[in-house]
């Protein structure tokens, strides 16, 4: 049930969000959590700006260790999906 409601949320953050910036934008799934905000250019489509540390965070939970995790990131969230292909950032400390 609590899963349900989790998408239910996200399903309307995602619609406040396509109002907003356009039906264009793309997210990774079950990490809205991770969205630190969206960015924005000159000349150039809005995309969504994730947290890395908040996905590891996310995999792990998920049961991967965080180097299966960080490894996952580098291959799949780095692939050109488009132009509003989100962004990803390392949170230095």
């Amino acid at each position: 049930m609590r899963h349900l409601a989790r998408k239910r949320r996200d399903e309307e953050f995602r619609a406040r969000v396509a109002e907003f910036y356009g039906p264009d934008i793309i997210f990774w799934d079950d990490h809205d959590n991770a969205i630190i905000g969206f960015v924005t250019r000159c000349g150039q489509e809005p995309f969504a700006l994730y947290d890395t540390g908040q996905a590891v965070k996310n995999y792990v939970k998920d049961g991967m260790t965080e180097e299966e995790a960080q490894e996952w990131i580098d291959f799949n969230w780095n692939a050109w999906i488009g132009p509003t292909t989100p962004g990803s950032l390392e949170v230095l400390d």
